[in-house]
């Protein structure tokens, strides 16, 4: 039986083993004479040709743990050992650490399922403001709403505020609306007629779009309402072609879906989230083009950058796929834990913080150990490639979220 077969069953005996092999003797695959478990010209193994359905699950949970036998040392020598798994590839030492082609496929499929999961509740508890009610005049549909007017003392003032969290209590203006109405029932009349008009101005300066630049396209509450605006008023006073669909688009969202701009910062940082993987995967011959530019043609070819490259993007992938996990898991809320919210926060900024500086100290520790020039011509080269990939990444990656948000 010749090396490669051999190896081929080695890697495979761990999830074939335990299946009942076929009376038949002919290979399924290529039709050769099998005396023992395994095929002599192909390798496949002899077992029956329709195992249970868990045999599925199982042989799943085998490749995820297993991957070739080498997945979990890979993992630790790339999180840890910058620069060790391209050097290794490149000097030709490959068969005790997974493929960078297979790793990045694997480690990029995890990057794109982790952000879809649900994070915890807190969050949604937090989210619950305070929207301001007046009368029968208010249309808004939220969870959670407070009429001022059926504030009767000061004492409900002061644990409804207390209760709110800081970035939701009740706003100064009202608060003086309520003592007042409070102090002078005689006068509710007079005060209701006033509030009134504030809190509608409070719930406009809400809304997704803004108009101070543009103030002719105040009145545009449709997207036929923006368009007739917009070809009756004279050339000069035209919005520009570059930021008309914004507001087109942030109109849209309002007449559709009442996005205010606290959701739509949300919504525009979770397709920015979204958006990151992918565009890495774009970019993955960008960033290698690059290190191209920077370095020697005679000494290097494009091959090594693109190892160096999907090693590192994929280092990148795992990095944020950890820092999502971690984020998901510190968003569970504890209620037995008030302060848990704030915890959080700080942990997951430090978290950010942390990841940001390990990436950068890792980009420059493998340039150094892969490319192996002088420090100081090392780092400056590894300082113009970081720099020039930072400013391409974000364009691309910005146009990507804006490309999202126009679809939305």
């Amino acid at each position: 039986m010749n090396l490669k077969i051999f190896n081929f069953i080695e890697l495979n005996k761990i999830d074939m083993s335990k299946l009942k092999l076929r009376e038949e003797k002919n290979c399924l695959n290529c039709g050769t004479e099998v005396t023992d478990r395994f095929c002599p010209h192909c390798g496949q193994e002899n077992i029956i040709n329709r195992p249970s359905f868990s045999y599925l699950f199982k042989e799943f949970f085998n490749s995820l743990v297993h991957f070739d036998g080498h997945f979990w040392t890979t993992i630790r020598v790339l999180l840890f050992k910058p620069g060790f798994l391209v050097n290794n590839y490149l000097e030709g030492r490959r068969k005790s650490f997974v493929p960078p082609v297979k790793l990045y496929i694997f480690v990029s499929l995890v990057a794109f399922l982790l952000p879809g999961l649900p994070s915890g509740s807190a969050e949604s508890n937090d989210n619950k403001g305070y929207t301001l009610k007046i009368g029968d005049d208010s249309d808004q549909d939220t969870a959670e709403q407070i009429d001022p007017k059926d504030i009767e003392s000061l004492a409900i003032l002061d644990s409804i505020q207390n209760a709110l969290p800081d970035d939701k209590k009740i706003d100064p203006k009202t608060i003086e609306y309520i003592n007042e109405r409070i102090s002078h029932p005689e006068k509710k009349d007079s005060l209701d007629k006033v509030f009134a008009e504030y809190a509608k101005g409070f719930n406009a300066s809400k809304s997704l779009i803004y108009f101070e630049n543009y103030p002719e396209y105040r009145a545009a509450k449709t997207i036929r309402e923006f368009d007739s605006i917009h070809n009756s008023l004279p050339k000069s006073k035209k919005m520009g072609w570059l930021l008309r669909p914004f507001y087109k688009k942030g109109i849209e969202l309002n007449e559709n879906h009442e996005m205010t701009n606290d959701e739509f910062a949300k919504k525009f940082e979770e397709s920015f989230v979204h958006n990151f993987p992918r565009v890495l995967i774009f970019y993955l011959p960008i960033f290698a083009f690059v290190l191209w530019f920077f370095h020697g043609k005679k000494k290097w070819r494009f091959y090594d950058h693109g190892i160096f490259t999907l090693y590192f993007f994929s280092f990148l992938l795992l990095l944020i796929s950890l820092w999502v996990l971690i984020d998901r898991l510190f968003s569970i809320p504890v209620i037995w834990f008030p302060g848990f919210g704030k915890v959080t926060d700080i942990v997951t900024s430090l978290l950010v913080v942390t990841c940001i500086l390990y990436s950068i100290f890792y980009f420059f520790r493998s340039h150094s150990r892969i490319y192996k020039e002088s420090k100081p011509v090392s780092r400056l080269k590894a300082l113009m490639i970081f720099s020039v990939n930072i400013w391409l990444f974000f364009i691309i990656l910005l146009g990507f979220t804006v490309l999202t948000f126009l679809m939305m």
